[in-house]
């Protein structure tokens, strides 16, 4: 056994572990992905088809969604606070977004 021919071994054996460490995180990270993708992918594709199948009724050979929706009346007053509430609330985020837009600080309590 050659003198230092250990620390090399151990050297060359960590630098192998690390690079196999970061390679099994960069694979679970994409196979997290890859699995929450098809989940979501799943349960839209579950509910269109329940939807799909129980159109137009809404309680199944009972009540049709025209049946079920508000007179026209109500649904015009509806419209009107939604064409005032939707565009408030979108200029209000984006005024926020721009006022607290920036890099922030590092947390201290000193």
């Amino acid at each position: 056994v050659l003198p230092g021919s250990d620390s090399r071994w151990l050297f060359m054996v960590g630098q192998a572990r690390s690079g196999l460490d970061a390679q099994i995180k960069t694979l679970r990270a994409t196979l997290f992905q890859s699995f929450a993708l098809l989940a979501l992918g799943l349960f839209v594709l579950a509910t269109l088809g329940l939807a799909y199948s129980l159109y137009p009724y809404l309680v199944v050979d009972r009540l049709t969604a025209w049946q079920a929706a508000a007179s026209p009346e109500s649904l015009r007053i509806i419209l009107l606070g939604v064409a005032v509430t939707l565009p408030a609330i979108v200029g209000y985020t984006i005024y926020m977004y721009r006022v607290f837009w920036g890099e922030t600080g590092e947390l201290s309590y000193d």
